[in-house]
């Protein structure tokens, strides 16, 4: 178990580093089942403390078109993608070797997601 783990998250790390990342993932809880979608626009190498641009997108369950469109800002640390939006009003964060504590926050409301 502890190999597999290891194994996905070096599986992860370099597919972090490849241009073109996206990150799809599910809300944490059963009631509201969002889906968060964040998608680099540029085609540059990610690298560790280099901002590069990414689109944020939130769906409303099975919803064909976001309840939320966004564009920012990431940045990497170690095994850390924050993301920030242009306007400063949305932000999220995704855990590399913890995929599952994933977070959106929205003004004040701070949402779990799990991008496994």
């Amino acid at each position: 178990m502890k190999t597999a783990f290891l194994i996905g998250t070096l599986l992860l790390s370099v597919t972090a580093n490849a241009a073109g990342v996206k990150y799809i993932c599910k809300e944490t809880t059963e009631y509201q089942k969002q889906t968060l979608i964040l998608t680099q626009v540029t085609d540059r190498e990610i690298k560790e403390g280099v901002k590069e641009r990414f689109v944020l997108e939130v769906y409303q369950g099975y919803e064909k078109e976001p309840r939320l469109v966004t564009k920012g800002y990431v940045s990497t640390e170690d095994v850390m993608f924050s993301f920030k939006s242009d306007d400063k009003l949305v932000s999220a964060m995704i855990y590399l070797d913890e995929l599952d504590q994933a977070s959106l926050s929205e003004g004040r409301k701070d949402t779990g997601f799990d991008c496994n």
